[in-house]
């Protein structure tokens, strides 16, 4: 096993390996591939835009995405503080 520090979120690697005796070297394994990205950091608490008695429009400030494009946001809410869904 070995640790490779340093890696550049967003950035798309491939890994292989080989075996070492006193005979020589392996040839390659497969590559394995990897992009360096962590879960995007939350967003900035919503604020509200606009709204009427039965619609809001709410905005927020995107988070650092940490390596990988976010794809999209899923809101939720809760009524008279019950349960978010």
């Amino acid at each position: 096993m070995i640790l490779n520090n340093g890696l550049v979120g967003g950035t798309f690697y491939k890994f292989k390996v080989k075996a070492v005796n006193n005979v020589g070297e392996s040839p390659f394994s497969p590559a394995f591939m990897f992009v360096a990205a962590d879960k995007p950091d939350a967003p900035t608490v919503p604020l509200k835009v606009t709204s009427t008695t039965t619609t809001i429009d709410l905005a927020w400030t995107a988070p650092a995405s940490n390596g990988t494009p976010i794809l999209g946001y899923t809101v939720f809410s809760n009524v008279n503080s019950g349960p978010y869904s």
